[in-house]
């Protein structure tokens, strides 16, 4: 059963952090960006990087102190047709996003149409070569860490209470209102991206298939953003003698 530590762990990741993100980080961070500091971009993904991969490492502490097993975190293989399932949405989602990229890639028309919808996010879209590459680590990291956190912690802490599917579904809602610094089309898109997760986890059994979809869809979404971003991109200027 879940104690003191684990209800304060979960507060804290789905409360406390998602409120600090919207009033502090994320108003500091756009202060940064339109005042043109160089590397905002890029301290804003360090930042998140770090401060994930604390919460879920403060998550597998509280594991290993209490002895408990990893299978009922999640942390285990998808078997059967549970697998196939699954694993099968994974491909089928990995199809996609290749075909959306390549097509993007290819015709400049596609990344002009696509600039103007990615206007409200543009802040946080990656536009360089180093931002892109700090981008898809932030987006395994994404994958790995917030399902293990929102899918597999909370779940977890809040069944003997809700039920299973009813921690499920406050889970995919809070981890919408976690984004809500992306404005409401933002909120919306991760909160049904969430009941999507936790879908994939509760029908499998398993955080890994979820895992690996969640970094998919953000390594597919934040490469269509860079394919097209970056032609807006300002150059260097060499200067010639």
């Amino acid at each position: 059963m879940p104690g003191p530590l684990e209800f304060a762990l979960v507060a804290l990741f789905s409360v406390a952090w998602p409120l600090y993100t919207q009033f502090v980080t994320w108003p500091r961070y756009l202060a940064r960006f339109r005042a043109g500091v160089p590397g905002a971009r890029l301290g804003l993904y360090r930042l998140t990087l770090a401060e994930q991969w604390g919460l879920a490492a403060a998550v597998v502490l509280l594991w290993v102190r209490a002895g408990r097993p990893w299978a009922a975190l999640g942390l285990r293989a998808a078997e059967g047709w549970r697998a196939w399932l699954a694993y099968g949405l994974v491909a089928a989602i990995t199809l996609l996003f290749a075909q959306q990229l390549r097509k993007v890639a290819a015709r400049p028309a596609v990344r002009e149409r696509l600039r103007p919808r990615l206007q409200a996010l543009d802040p946080m879209l990656p536009h360089s070569p180093a931002e892109f590459r700090t981008f898809l680590a932030l987006s395994v990291t994404a994958g790995i860490c917030e399902e293990l956190l929102f899918r597999g912690m909370f779940i977890w802490t809040l069944q003997p209470w809700m039920g299973t599917w009813g921690a499920g579904i406050l889970g995919a809602i809070l981890f919408g209102v976690a984004h809500s610094y992306q404005g409401r089309a933002g909120a919306i898109r991760a909160g049904v991206g969430g009941v999507v997760m936790t879908a994939v986890y509760l029908v499998s059994g398993s955080l890994i298939p979820g895992m690996v979809l969640h970094a998919i869809v953000d390594i597919g979404s934040g490469g269509t953003a860079w394919l097209a971003l970056r032609d807006e991109t300002p150059k260097p200027v060499v200067a010639t003698a």
